[in-house]
């Protein structure tokens, strides 16, 4: 009964407060605003008993439940989390790696007399260091481009096989090699000792 009597006087003090608070203002644009927001307080002051009856269906039940699933999935949850961490940071990487080879393949694309290149590269794969995905090694294979001169005044020349020699050092100078090294360590920040440069076969 005292429940009932304090809920029925909270309603009566906020319809007392609302006229009281429409006849200190002044303009008609005004008091349309406070009727609204001072509705919207009588409304919940008289909506309060049935939020109590609703209560146990509330936010204590939903939060008890939802700690109980917690507690239960938590362990699976990360331990899903952590492989979908994983398996992006892989295909990531994979992808830096294919674009980071295409653009040494263009690099050393743009130096003269070279005709074709692959390359093959050696990273840090050091998760959360600053090193990590950084350059350890270049590998290279160039393919030389005859000049013209070699091909319209001088007759190709039957290959001689040579016991120990290195096939096709003739034709990629080791100038044209330490070139390209320089290139591309120039553009990495790289050693020259980190650049190794074969002519392809």
């Amino acid at each position: 009964m005292d429940a009932l009597n304090a809920w029925v006087k909270q309603i009566i003090l906020i319809v007392l407060f609302a006229a009281f608070l429409e006849l200190l203002i002044p303009g008609n644009s005004y008091k349309k605003i406070v009727r609204l927001i001072m509705g919207l307080f009588i409304l919940l002051t008289v909506m309060r008993p049935l939020l109590h009856v609703l209560e146990p269906w509330g936010d204590d039940g939903a939060v008890k439940e939802v700690a109980v699933l917690n507690v239960d999935n938590k362990a699976a949850i990360l331990n899903q989390a952590a492989k979908i961490q994983n398996e992006r940071e892989r295909i990531a990487f994979a992808q830096y790696r294919r674009e980071l080879i295409k653009q040494i393949k263009v690099l050393v694309g743009t130096v003269d007399g070279v005709s074709a290149v692959t390359a093959e590269i050696v990273l840090n794969e050091g998760n959360g260091e600053k090193s990590g995905g950084t350059l350890k090694s270049v590998t290279i294979y160039v393919k030389p481009e005859r000049s013209e001169e070699q091909g319209a005044l001088v007759a190709p020349v039957k290959p001689v096989d040579v016991p120990g020699a290195v096939k096709g050092n003739a034709v990629l100078t080791e100038q044209k090699q330490e070139q390209i090294k320089r290139v591309v360590a120039e553009f990495y920040h790289l050693k020259t000792g980190q650049v190794i440069v074969y002519e392809a076969k």
